[in-house]
This record gives C-alpha cells, structure tokens and sequence, in this order.
C-alpha cells in the first residue's frame, strides 16, 4: 500500500512538474509574442514616419515649384504689359503725327480755297 502511495506522489510530482513546464512554455510564447507586437510596432510606427516625412518633403518640393511658376508667369505678364504699353505710346505717337499731317493738310487747302 506504502509503494502505491508512493507511486501515486510520484506521479501527481510529475504531473504538476509537467503543468508547470506547460505553464512556463506559455509565459515564454506570451513574452515572444509581446515582444514580437511590440517590435512590429515600433516598425510600423517608423515606416508611417517616414511617409509622413516623405510626403512633407514632397509638398514643399511641389510648394517651390507652383511659387517659382507663378513668379515666371507674373514676370511674364509684367513684361507683356510693358511691351503693349510700348507698342500703345508708339502708335498714339504715330496717330498723333498723322493727325497733325492731315491737320496742316486741310489748313493749307483751306487757305488756297480761301485764295
């Protein structure tokens, strides 16, 4: 009866030293897998950084560009008005002197008809 008991301590001993192995085992692949998530977080977190770095860079790069056009296009403009205004004064000019030429034109038809 003695070596029954015995037998059955041992037994329960193995049993519950089997548990806690089980136990422990989980423990262990309970702190790899937080360990896991934590890293794949961390990875995740720099790779959303660096997009969200990337695509600042990306607005300002586009940012310089849109203002440099503008600048080019007010440049333009600004040259394009002061040419009209260029050709506006040379050809008031030139009517001015057309005028004047048919002016003295009609003066003077009007002094021979007068004569």
């Amino acid at each position: 009866v003695k070596s029954s008991a015995s037998k059955r301590q041992k037994i329960g001993a193995k049993v519950v030293q089997e548990e806690l192995v089980k136990e422990v085992k989980t423990k262990d692949d309970v702190e790899s897998l937080k360990l896991s998530h934590e890293k794949e977080k961390e990875e995740l977190e720099s790779t959303h950084k660096a997009q969200i770095q990337n695509l600042r860079t990306e607005m300002q790069v586009q940012k310089e560009y849109f203002e440099a056009r503008e600048n080019d296009m007010c440049t333009e403009l600004q040259e394009d008005f002061a040419k009209l205004g260029h050709e506006h004064e040379e050809k008031e000019s030139q009517l001015q002197s057309e005028l004047q030429t048919e002016r003295a034109k009609l003066q003077s038809q009007k002094v021979d008809h007068e004569r």
